[in-house]
C-alpha cells in the first residue's frame, strides 16, 4: 500500500512539473511583435493617408470603369500601409474592437494584424492570424489564430475578429461594381484581380 501511495504521488508531482514546464514554455514565447507599420509622426501619418487616398483613386477608378458598363479586366495590389490605414480607419470608427496601435504585415499566404487590446482593464497585446479567400466575389478573411498576450482566445472571439476583418475589406474595396477573381496575399502586399461588370 505504501508503495502505490509513493508511486502516486510522484506520478502526480511529475505531472505538476510537466504542466509548469508547459505553461512557462507558453507564456515565455508569446507571438513575435511585427516591425512597426505604425505611423507615429506627422509625417508618416500624411505617408499613410496619401497611400490610402491613392487605393481609393485605384478603386474609383475601377468603378467608374463598371458604370460605362465597360467590362475590363484589374489588378488591384494594396499594400501593407494602406491596408494598415483602412482597417486602422475601421477600427476608429466606432466598431466594437477596442484595439490601439494596430499594425498589419502581409507574408505570403498569411495577414497578421496585431495591436493593443483593452481586456479587463489592462492593456494586452492582441494578435490575430489568417488568410484571404474569395466568397462569391466577396473577399473573406478566415481567422487561424487570436493571441490576447501569451495566451490563445476563445473561438466565438476569433470569428467575430473575422467577420470585422472581413467587412472592414470589403466595405472599402468590393462593391457590386466588379467581379473578382483571385486574392493574394504576397509579401508585403494583397494582390487582387478581377473584371468590372
Amino acid at each position: 500500500m505504501q508503495k502505490k501511495l509513493t508511486c502516486g504521488c510522484g506520478f502526480l508531482i511529475a505531472l505538476l512539473i510537466l504542466c509548469a514546464a508547459f505553461i512557462f514554455w507558453r507564456l515565455s514565447i508569446p507571438p513575435k511583435q511585427l516591425t512597426s507599420s505604425i505611423p507615429t509622426s506627422p509625417e508618416q501619418r500624411a505617408q499613410q493617408q496619401a497611400a490610402v487616398q491613392q487605393l481609393r483613386n485605384q478603386i474609383e477608378t475601377i468603378h467608374d470603369q463598371a458604370h460605362q458598363k465597360n467590362h475590363t479586366p484589374f489588378t488591384l495590389r494594396i499594400t501593407e500601409t494602406q491596408l494598415n490605414g483602412l482597417l486602422a480607419k475601421g477600427v476608429e470608427k466606432g466598431s466594437n474592437f477596442d484595439v490601439q496601435n494596430l499594425a498589419v504585415q502581409l507574408e505570403p499566404g498569411l495577414l497578421t494584424l496585431q495591436g493593443t487590446a483593452n481586456y479587463h482593464g489592462a492593456p494586452v497585446s492582441l494578435t490575430l492570424t489568417g488568410d484571404l479567400t474569395l466568397d462569391n466575389s466577396n473577399i473573406q478573411f478566415n481567422a487561424k489564430s487570436l493571441w490576447l498576450g501569451p495566451f490563445s482566445a476563445p473561438s466565438k472571439w476569433r470569428k467575430k475578429a473575422s467577420a470585422f476583418v472581413t467587412k472592414q475589406i470589403n466595405k472599402a474595396i468590393s462593391k457590386d461594381a466588379s467581379h473578382l477573381n483571385t486574392v493574394e496575399i504576397k509579401s508585403g502586399e494583397v494582390v487582387i484581380t478581377g473584371i468590372t461588370q
